[in-house]
């Protein structure tokens, strides 16, 4: 499991190498490295790693192009290396949470980015720990062996019956949905 990382929202005015290198660093770099520490360790029968990723890979919010970079590398790298290891039966995967009340994320508490969050969000609140846990734990143990790597959205709380139902069609999002009905 990679669940190292790091962020620093700043405008593009502000960028400084301090603040790439910091980042790129801890959430890439870090991601590549401990993988390649763990192959070793890996059983001839194969194994599974978990990336944790973010939705900021695709939503791109404004001054977060750092940031939004890094979690985009590890969905790109996560894509790659379930290619490179699948021939030593490795499956490689990622979970992209949203908004997740945490330490690091404490700065964001009823800011303007935590509304835009929760509005995207279909339980329509910011997501707990106990919210990223059920794909996290899921993804290693119940995913069919040889099955491709999948970026995966999981949006809220519940018991997963099937590799299915965390990712519908290779790259769903799965959970609750907030009603639409007027």
């Amino acid at each position: 499991m990679n669940n190292a990382g790091v962020y620093e929202f700043s405008p593009l005015d502000g960028l400084t190498l301090e603040h790439y290198n910091r980042q790129f660093n801890t959430n890439v770099l870090g991601v590549l490295l401990t993988t390649r520490a763990a192959l070793p360790l890996f059983p001839p029968s194969g194994g599974s790693v978990v990336n944790i990723s973010s939705v900021a890979s695709t939503l791109a919010p404004a001054m977060g192009s750092v940031y939004s970079g890094t979690k985009g590398a590890i969905d790109s790298i996560t894509r790659s290396l379930a290619k490179e290891l699948a021939p030593r039966n490795i499956r490689v995967n990622a979970v992209n949470p949203g908004l997740v009340k945490t330490e690091g994320s404490a700065g964001f508490a009823n800011g303007d980015f935590e509304k835009e969050a929760v509005a995207a969000t279909p339980l329509g609140r910011v997501g707990e720990p106990d919210d990223i846990a059920p794909p996290a734990v899921f993804l290693p143990r119940r995913m069919p062996a040889g099955s491709p790597a999948k970026r995966c959205t999981y949006r809220g709380r519940g018991h997963l019956s099937s590799w299915n139902e965390l990712c519908r069609d290779g790259a769903g999002t799965v959970g609750p949905r907030r009603s639409t009905a007027a």
